[in-house]
């Protein structure tokens, strides 16, 4: 590729050298030759914008051109080894320009020159064209399982995540990120649009979906109307674990003075040393009580605190009773509920009643589960919630009853599970072997959404669009790859 000296504007405005000068100094350059038109490089094959002899100096001694000539490889195999290495540790590329890294670089391996920043930047396409090569090869002309979700970034961008896996008979197979999209509008057009564009980038047919798994929300269910309407015929299911939250957000609902225990407490450690140093000295041996705010909103997290505070009930009230009330609101708020008889009470009644709803929640953690596993953690939920005693039992089991049969395709999936009564009603009754590993979560995703928040940390937030989504595509498929080979 020449190169190119200032702006096109500023090259016009050049005088063009005349024809008895070109030919006085062309003679100087044997990869060149003038035309009587134009100055063209033989090596390159193309013409050069600029004709002054030190535009052609300047020419002939590029890398590009250099490389040409002798035939060395554009691409350097060790910045394309390193780089994906270096993507996939999380690595800021600016650690190269330390001089530290430098000086350590030049002591060890001095043999090797270190790869500027701008040059491993200028790589990223390379590499990312290499990773979409083989998540090609991989997705070629199979069966596969689609997941979508969005979400809200440190910017207060939305965030739309499009994942894959390849459905096989006999195995569960790793996640694939197609693409990661900030979107100013985030709306069922618009993620439509992202998927479809996902599809068109690595060559996947709509017609080789054949499951479509995400949440319960309207968006995901118009999501899956337009790309059914695109041609696709697959089950669209919402997300067990998701499903289970909700059941959850049901029990947590019905037992308000247990949840004001767990959040007046959790203020009163709150970035409070002084506090955890009682705690640690007068329970040696429990477990901390969680600071943590996810525990109202992450899936199983507001029950596994609930059933902390029943196992340690007698150990963290001994402790908040000896804090002054005066210091803060929230211990007096705390104190009158571990003073409530009924509280400690219907602690007790959830860690009964629920604990197994939990256990199922973390074991749809593991998204190698097969289709028969997931279908019998369901059936399990089912018979412990009917089984339960509690007063307010009939309520979660009329929200699970009611979140299960509103997932029409569950049930046909169960229905073509099942075998011969499907048989002659369902047209996906002939990639009945293709579910046997069928993920029934959407974890994934939401686990690539944690990356991305890891890597769009405050110290970063000038990545562009494109190479934070290679970022996340490299880390994804490398990771998942690492774990699949072991």
């Amino acid at each position: 590729m020449s190169v190119l000296i200032g702006s096109r504007s500023e090259i016009n405005r050049r005088k063009r050298p005349t024809f008895d000068n070109v030919k006085k100094y062309i003679e100087e350059f044997p990869d060149l030759y003038y035309d009587g038109a134009k100055i063209i490089c033989k090596i390159c094959d193309r013409a050069l914008f600029c004709w002054h002899k030190s535009d052609c100096r300047k020419h002939v001694t590029s890398i590009q051109h250099t490389n040409r000539k002798y035939n060395v490889p554009s691409r350097d195999p060790f910045i394309l080894d390193v780089l994906p290495m270096w993507l996939v540790c999380g690595l800021p590329l600016r650690v190269v320009d330390k001089p530290e890294f430098r000086n350590f670089w030049e002591k060890y391996i001095p043999n090797r020159e270190l790869p500027s920043r701008a040059t491993l930047h200028s790589y990223l396409p390379f590499v990312r064209e290499d990773y979409e090569n083989q998540i090609k090869a991989v997705v070629k002309d199979k069966r596969l399982w689609l997941s979508v979700d969005q979400t809200m970034d440190r910017q207060r961008n939305s965030i739309v995540h499009v994942i894959v896996r390849v459905l096989d008979p006999t195995k569960a197979n790793f996640p694939i990120l197609l693409a990661s999209k900030r979107l100013k509008k985030c709306n069922s057009v618009t993620i439509t649009k992202v998927v479809l564009d996902a599809l068109e980038l690595f060559q996947i047919s709509i017609n080789q979906l054949l499951m479509f798994v995400s949440d319960g929300a309207a968006t995901m269910r118009s999501v899956a109307h337009s790309l059914n309407q695109k041609g696709a015929q697959f089950l669209h299911l919402t997300c067990k674990s998701h499903d289970l939250h909700l059941v959850e957000q049901t029990i947590r609902e019905l037992y308000p003075e247990v949840d004001a225990l767990i959040g007046s407490t959790r203020k009163v450690f709150f970035k409070s040393p002084k506090r955890i140093r009682e705690f640690r000295k007068r329970c040696r041996g429990v477990p901390e009580p969680s600071q943590d705010g996810s525990i109202l909103t992450r899936s199983g997290t507001w029950l596994k605190t609930a059933l902390y505070y029943s196992e340690y009930f007698e150990e963290l009230k001994r402790v908040v009773l000896r804090f002054d009330p005066d210091e803060a609101a929230a211990i007096e708020e705390s104190q009158i509920r571990f003073r409530d008889a009924s509280v400690e009470a219907d602690l007790k009644t959830i860690y009964d009643n629920y604990s197994g709803l939990l256990a199922a929640i973390e074991t749809f953690q593991n998204t190698a589960l097969s289709l028969a596993e997931s279908v019998q953690i369901v059936s399990d939920v089912h018979a412990l919630l009917c089984a339960a005693s509690d007063v307010n039992n009939m309520c979660v089991v009329e929200k699970f009853e009611e979140i299960i049969n509103k997932d029409a395709d569950f049930n046909r999936l169960i229905r073509i599970g099942g075998g011969a009564n499907a048989q002659s009603i369902d047209p996906l009754f002939t990639y009945k072997d293709y579910f046997n590993y069928a993920c029934l979560t959407s974890v994934d995703v939401e686990r690539s959404f944690s990356k991305y928040k890891d890597i769009y940390s405050s110290r970063r937030t000038q990545f562009s669009e494109k190479n934070l989504e290679t970022y996340l595509i490299l880390q994804t498929y490398q990771q998942s790859y690492s774990i699949s080979a072991n």
